[in-house]
């Protein structure tokens, strides 16, 4: 696994992840924290922690600190971290509510139903237009989307009961549903995908009638 920045610099990584968005700077700040983690010398499937007291552990310990944010806590960060960090930090004061409110407030979980929604709903614009474009035509844009959050939430709660992590769950369910390739050439012909609409079917968020 490539770290963003191979020599533990919070504010290499800052510069990194400025251009993402906050679900996926959380992303990054997750995998390059696992990353930095070492095998365990007695079990063979776990990781710990660097080694206290090396620059390794103080990139490992600044990062960690950051996920408090997502969740709508206001962390204490060491001295000088919000200079190292201040790419990162001002693109994420964009999109969380731990910048804004004085008081500390409950926030939506950065991989709760409505923000994976609004991913999709930014992915298939982006990269699936045709799709896009056709689904907000029919008027069954919503109703799509919200299955493929679903779907992958679902998914997400499988991995997780089989000991991934979240983050581990996240990566391997993403572009099943949600996150899909982008759209062909013009001219190429998309293949059908039955699997998928059996289980969107299955799973689409009725609309309640008027």
């Amino acid at each position: 696994m490539t770290l963003r920045s191979p020599k533990y610099d919070l504010r290499e990584f800052s510069e990194s992840v400025a251009d993402l968005d906050v679900l996926e700077i959380m992303d990054a700040i997750l995998l390059e924290a696992h990353a930095l983690k070492v095998p365990h010398p007695t079990l063979r499937r776990r990781r710990r922690s660097p080694k206290k007291g090396t620059r390794k552990r103080q990139y490992f310990d600044d990062l960690q600190s950051l996920v408090p944010l997502f969740s709508g806590a206001q962390p204490t960060f060491r001295d000088g971290f919000a200079q190292e960090a201040w790419p990162m930090l001002r693109k994420l004061s964009e999109g969380l509510v731990s910048f804004s409110m004085p008081i500390p407030r409950p926030m939506a979980h950065s991989y709760s139903r409505a923000a994976l929604t609004d991913l999709g709903r930014k992915h298939w614009k982006t990269y699936l237009p045709k799709k896009y474009r056709a689904l907000k035509k029919a008027g069954t844009l919503e109703k799509e989307l919200a299955a493929a959050a679903n779907l992958t939430l679902q998914d997400m709660d499988e991995l997780k009961a089989s000991g991934l992590n979240v983050h581990e769950a996240w990566q391997a369910s993403r572009e099943l549903h949600l996150l899909l390739k982008e759209e062909p050439d013009p001219g190429d012909r998309m293949p059908d995908n039955p699997a998928y609409d059996a289980m969107a079917e299955a799973n689409r968020v009725p609309i309640p009638e008027d």
